[in-house]
């Protein structure tokens, strides 16, 4: 089997992840090209999507969700599919996917989109207070790695955020419980295969190592793989890292991300993620 890996030209943050990726289908004996998502990998000429490579298969370490369809146009399989991507990529897309499926979602509002000023006004800022309470969260629909994610205590707070990056935005309840602290769970073909507690002891109420948080070993209940075992199958995902809060009343989910990162999770659990996601792969295109 020969297959490529793709990566962001000019984001470096899941390189090692996919050199280990690389390392680990050349170990079982199938050679892999990592690649750049440039105007060289796929475009449409006459009227046919065509490639500037040959493979079987491709494991998509990218959010560009047009090259992914163009490669699955392509006759392509890729990992993960450019669907499950694009869901993972919006949070507020995600939470509309699960929303009524039996997997807790924090109360959540999507800030409308605006075409003109005023972007928010303190009447959006009540409404979001009736629904989520006061502090609540704000996130950038496509923020990444904590980036994007804000703990919101006024008004000045929550205007001033808005205006350094006018995107697309959501307000969700703050899970005061599970302040600076979650579960991440990887999930391949649908198993639970490894978890950790992230823990920041900085004070930041973010969890994610990017920002802070420290990896540890850690026994969730069977509730906990349960949910996260269930998003990824709901969204169809081959690989995804599902992060759970604790709440009072057991798990309740943050995101599901489709390009989890693996190294501190092989660290801290001992568990060759990398290579699982390799098994899997190679018994999906046997069949």
């Amino acid at each position: 089997m020969k297959g490529i890996i793709v990566l962001n030209k000019t984001d470096l943050s899941l390189d090692n992840q996919a050199y280990s990726i690389k390392a680990s289908f050349e170990n079982l004996g199938h050679f892999i090209e990592i690649l750049r998502n440039d105007l060289t990998l796929a475009r449409i000429t006459n009227n046919i999507v065509g490639l500037g490579f040959s493979a079987d298969f491709c494991i998509f370490l990218d959010k560009d969700i047009e090259l992914a369809r163009m490669l699955e146009k392509a006759g392509i399989r890729v990992f993960n599919r450019a669907e499950a991507i694009e869901i993972c990529d919006d949070k507020m897309f995600t939470y509309i996917q699960l929303a009524s499926k039996g997997i807790s979602i924090p109360d959540t509002c999507s800030l409308p989109i605006v075409y003109r000023d005023p972007y928010a006004t303190m009447n959006d800022y009540e409404s979001i207070l009736k629904e989520c309470g006061r502090p609540f969260v704000l996130k950038e629909n496509n923020s990444s790695l904590g980036m994007g994610v804000f703990l919101i205590k006024s008004y000045n707070d929550f205007i001033s955020r808005l205006e350094i990056n006018r995107g697309r935005y959501l307000a969700q309840r703050f899970i005061s419980e599970s302040s600076g602290k979650d579960l991440r769970i990887i999930v391949i073909g649908g198993k639970a295969v490894a978890w950790m507690k992230r823990e920041n002891y900085l004070g930041d109420f973010r969890s994610g190592i990017a920002t802070g948080g420290k990896g540890e070993e850690y026994s969730p209940q069977k509730e906990y793989i349960r949910i996260a075992e269930k998003c990824a199958k709901l969204l169809k995902l081959d690989y995804c890292g599902v992060d759970l809060l604790f709440g009072s009343n057991g798990p309740v989910l943050a995101e599901v991300n489709s390009n989890a990162l693996t190294q501190t999770m092989e660290k801290i659990t001992g568990v060759p993620v990398t290579e699982i996601y390799a098994r899997y792969i190679l018994s999906v295109l046997n069949k």
